[in-house]
C-alpha cells in the first residue's frame, strides 16, 4: 500500500465517526455517559485539532525551506500558518467549553472552514499535493454540512 492510498483510507475513513454520530444525534442516542451530539462535537474537536497540527507542519516545512534557501518571505508565510494552527486547534477546544451545542457546532464549522483556507494556500504554494487538496475540499464540505444540518435539526 502506498502512503497515498494510506492517507485516502484513513481520511475517508475518519468520517465514519462524523457520520455514525450525526445519525445517533438525530436519534438522540446516549453514548455511555454522554449524548450522541457530545460526542460528534467531541470528534469534530480532535480533528479540527489534528488538522492544525497539519498547518503547524506546513510552517515547519516552510522554515525550513528559509534556512536552505534564505528566502525571507517563507518565515512570514510560516508565521502565518503557525498562527492559524493555534487558532483553529483552540476555537475548536473552546467549543467543547459552550453550554449551547448550537455555538458550538458554529464554531467548529468556523474551524473547518479556516482551515480548509489555509490547506487552499498550501496548495497555491506547492506545499501539498492536488490529491491531497481534492480529498480535503470533499472531506470539509462533507463535515461542515453534517454540522450544518445539526445546526438545523436544533433550530427547527
Amino acid at each position: 500500500m502506498t502512503g497515498r492510498q494510506l492517507v485516502n483510507i484513513l481520511m475517508i475513513g475518519g468520517l465514519l465517526p462524523f457520520a455514525a454520530l450525526f445519525f445517533a444525534s438525530l436519534f438522540e442516542i446516549q453514548l455511555f455517559a454522554k449524548t450522541a451530539g457530545a460526542a460528534y462535537l467531541a470528534y469534530g474537536a480532535i480533528i479540527a485539532s489534528f488538522l492544525g497540527g497539519i498547518h503547524w507542519g506546513y510552517a515547519i516545512l516552510l522554515i525550513k525551506s528559509t534556512q536552505n534557501a534564505g528566502e525571507s518571505g517563507s518565515e512570514s508565510l510560516a508565521r502565518g500558518f503557525l498562527a492559524l494552527s493555534n487558532i483553529v486547534a483552540l476555537s475548536a477546544w473552546a467549543s467543547l467549553l459552550f453550554h449551547s451545542q448550537l455555538i458550538a457546532l458554529l464554531v467548529q464549522i468556523s474551524s473547518f472552514i479556516l482551515a480548509l483556507g489555509s490547506d487552499s494556500r498550501a496548495y497555491r504554494l506547492n506545499l501539498i499535493p492536488k490529491w491531497f487538496w481534492d480529498l480535503r475540499r470533499i472531506i470539509s464540505v462533507v463535515v461542515v454540512s453534517l454540522h450544518l444540518l445539526l445546526c438545523g435539526r436544533l433550530l427547527f
